[in-house]
């Protein structure tokens, strides 16, 4: 048998494949179960955490909690994650200093829920980007959301090299980045707070939630 009749996964295999068609190998294995276990897990972490105190029992966050008149913040600059693998993936060399976000947010979030506990949705812009979590959270909230397109931060390097690969930046992958939906009286000291931290120092407020036009976003900017 030559390297190319080799198959690459044991579900292809013509000696293991058959065990994983009973009825029990795909309740294990079927994506249907396995993201309800890993959202389980998830389920199970919080509980931990907030009996532990981890999660403080006054906080309410999530994406269906955006509010009419909430400040939407953004804690960086958009896109460098998925701009670098995306060039290291082709084997493309840029003359440019663009590194991945990568970086643990869980003290930035300290430092905000210290000043403030105001704080209604929090998200982390990975897969999708930006835009992808502004408009899920505008439909989950049915709240709508308006955009001002010079408050968003982006490197040039990174916005010229989407346009050379024809992506737009508002929906490649962030890692180290978060949207914050914020009531607007205590707005300006979470970001005060959030500037005090390695990893919000160029926070930004990029809109606010209205009631007009539950479920969509006004001026999110198209860069293509």
């Amino acid at each position: 048998m030559s390297i190319c009749e080799l198959k690459s996964h044991i579900v292809d295999s013509q000696f293991y494949s058959s065990s994983y068609t009973t009825d029990e190998a795909r309740r294990i294995f079927c994506d249907k179960y396995r993201y309800q276990r890993w959202l389980d897990i998830e389920a199970a972490l919080a509980l931990a955490q907030a009996e532990l105190g981890v999660i403080p029992e006054d906080v309410v966050i999530g994406s269906r909690y955006a509010r009419v008149g909430d400040a939407i913040i953004l804690s960086g600059s958009i896109a460098e994650h998925g701009v670098v693998i995306m060039t290291q993936r082709e084997g493309l060399a840029f003359a440019s200093d663009i590194k991945s976000d990568t970086a643990p947010l869980h003290f930035l979030v300290e430092r905000m829920l210290g000043v403030s506990k105001d704080i209604h949705v929090l998200r982390d812009p990975t897969r999708g980007g930006v835009g992808t979590a502004l408009n899920e959270i505008a439909d989950r909230s049915h709240v709508g959301i308006v955009i001002h397109e010079d408050k968003i931060p982006i490197r040039k390097e990174v916005l010229g090299i989407c346009e050379l690969m024809g992506f737009d930046p508002l929906y490649i992958a962030n890692e180290g980045k978060l949207l914050a939906f914020v009531g607007p009286t205590h707005a300006g000291k979470i970001l005060a707070a959030m500037h005090a931290d390695p990893n919000g120092r160029e926070a930004r407020i990029i809109g606010e939630v209205v009631s007009e036009n539950p479920g969509r976003i006004k001026n999110l900017p198209k860069y293509l």
